[in-house]
């Protein structure tokens, strides 16, 4: 079941991503990929500099 689920996933966001591309590439043109991709690179920027203390953690790293 949770496979199943995990694929649907999978496949709605790259049709969802496709969907997005063809809107864009239709209404403003190639260069609107640009400002599109810009817009994500900040914005996973962000993401990353907030859960900096949670995901990232300080302190020594284990070897194992």
């Amino acid at each position: 079941m949770a496979l199943s689920m995990n694929v649907v996933v999978w496949n709605s966001a790259i049709a969802g991503g496709g969907l997005l591309g063809g809107v864009l590439l239709g209404q403003w043109g190639v260069n609107s990929f640009t400002w599109v991709l810009f817009a994500l690179l900040v914005l996973s920027l962000v993401i990353a500099l907030r859960a900096r203390a949670h995901g990232f953690a300080r302190g020594d790293r284990l070897m194992e």
